[in-house]
């Protein structure tokens, strides 16, 4: 009998990249392959842990995120208005933006991620310290 076990990266990020702190923001672009089919999410990771429960976990910031396909848009949306809080072992962070690859986006070849700072956002920035930004894939639920 032969055991079906996913593969080793399926959850590995395709793409990580610093962030910064305080307002975070990145000129881009960034480029990146997806290596398997299937839903994805773009989220920042924080360098100190997400405090569990708090009121919103909305710090005010909206960035615009732009996947290309060479020069063509291929999604453009606002993101940071309804973050998705996780937590594991010690680290943490905020899924912002979950799309499908093929589907949203292509899923070959490379893409580029242009991320830019809309609004800083009325409570004083990233209040989680320096933040990674990360594109990775995620279960199908």
């Amino acid at each position: 009998m032969e055991l079906v076990s996913p593969p080793s990266d399926l959850f590995q990020p395709v793409l990580t990249a610093s962030a910064g702190a305080g307002d975070i923001g990145i000129a881009g672009p960034l480029f990146f392959t997806h290596r398997h089919k299937g839903p994805h999410v773009l989220g920042l990771e924080a360098e100190r842990k997400i405090p569990m429960p708090v009121q919103t976990y909305d710090w005010g910031g909206r960035y615009r995120a732009r996947f290309f396909q060479g020069t063509r848009v291929v999604l453009d949306r606002t993101i940071g208005d309804s973050p998705s809080p996780w937590w594991n072992g010690d680290r943490s962070g905020l899924d912002l933006l979950f799309y499908c690859s093929p589907g949203d986006v292509p899923f070959w070849p490379e893409l580029a991620l242009d991320i830019s700072l809309l609004e800083a956002g009325p409570r004083s920035g990233w209040p989680y310290g320096k933040a990674t930004w990360y594109v990775r894939r995620i279960s199908q639920k």
